[in-house]
């Protein structure tokens, strides 16, 4: 594929109220979880990284409208669209597999959201040539690939990602399944939550790009029944990506690794079949969900944005990154970012 050019940015997270300030904020780990109003089996309040500036009794549709609006505001107005101007969003949320109840459920979807979203960025978004997907981690790689296809000559698409942990039955859930990070489970993760967008634009849109999507890929890993995840697809897909790449061997990657030992072990494999181009002692990694929390589906999102302004202000440790995200599903992605000159 040739590359696509990204035009504008804009995120919030545990860290940071726009862009700048959680790019920053990732770079100096500054994340932290703090106490929440809600309790675990244990009778203790779950420790989560939660948004800046946004009231803890803000819970389900409503905080997912508010975190995503912010962001996409920001990415608009850096990619220079007015509030006026319908701009195509494509955007992931939270896995159907997720515990929510029936409204919450609703208010996710498509016709529910975008309007919400509408009116918490006071962006217009074109409803009609948008979509949502429920495809968690990995989501934000299958958004990209299908924005990037239906991009042609059209105006610019708004692509990312929204999600929260920040709910009594999201928090529950997890503390049965023993994945929230705590003296009782060891190799748990930080609930986390945020959202991210970058802007793509064709070529002949009167705007210079920030970076580039040189390349997208995802995919869904076919396992028979009882079958343990080895890393297959991802292996794959991590390989194509890296061939994709100018440098002889991948030089960053960015994960959503974020402590569980089933995704660690899956991106062991990973790394193990693609020594050659993820070569120890040259190659960079960062893992999101230990840098930020686990975010869910604004992970990958997240991830992108982080990239797009550490090449915009000088700090990122080469001109090329490749993103590897895995949702709790099948669902499986990578994508590659650039600088430019």
């Amino acid at each position: 594929m040739s590359a696509t050019n990204i035009v504008g940015v804009g995120a919030v997270s545990p860290v940071g109220f726009d862009a700048r300030q959680t790019s920053f904020g990732i770079r100096g780990k500054k994340v932290g979880p703090r106490p929440s109003g809600f309790r675990d089996r244990h009778g203790l309040s779950f420790g989560t990284a939660r948004a800046l500036g946004i009231a803890e009794e803000i819970l389900g549709g409503e905080r997912v409208a508010v975190l995503g609006g912010r962001a996409l505001r920001e990415a608009a107005r850096d990619a220079g669209v007015a509030p006026d101007q319908p701009l195509r969003v494509f955007l992931t949320v939270a896995e159907r597999s997720r515990p929510l109840s029936e409204s919450e459920q609703q208010e996710l979807a498509a016709i529910t959201l975008l309007p919400a979203l509408q009116r918490a960025s006071g962006q217009r978004i074109d409803g009609a040539a948008s979509e949502v997907l429920r495809l968690g981690h990995a989501g934000f790689a299958a958004a990209l690939e299908r924005a990037i296809a239906a991009l042609g000559s059209g105006g610019p698409i708004a692509v990312g990602g929204i999600d929260t942990y920040h709910h009594p039955e999201a928090l529950a859930w997890l503390d049965r399944e023993r994945r929230v990070l705590s003296e009782y489970t060891h190799n748990g993760f930080v609930p986390s939550e945020g959202a991210a967008f970058i802007v793509i634009a064709p070529s002949k849109v009167d705007k210079p790009a920030i970076a580039r999507a040189s390349y997208v890929m995802a995919g869904v890993e076919q396992l028979p029944p009882d079958e343990p995840r080895i890393g297959a697809l991802t292996t794959e897909l991590v390989r194509k990506a890296a061939e994709s790449m100018r440098a002889s061997h991948v030089p960053w990657v960015l994960t959503d690794l974020n402590g569980e030992r089933h995704r660690t072990k899956e991106w062991t494999f990973t790394t193990i079949r693609n020594k050659d181009r993820i070569v120890a002692g040259k190659t960079r990694e960062d893992h999101m969900g230990q840098l930020v929390g686990d975010a869910g589906a604004a992970t990958g999102a997240l991830a992108a944005v982080y990239a797009v302004m550490a090449f915009r202000t000088g700090f990122a440790p080469a001109n090329e990154v490749l993103l590897s995200l895995a949702s709790d599903g099948d669902e499986r992605g990578v994508v590659v970012l650039e600088g430019v000159s």
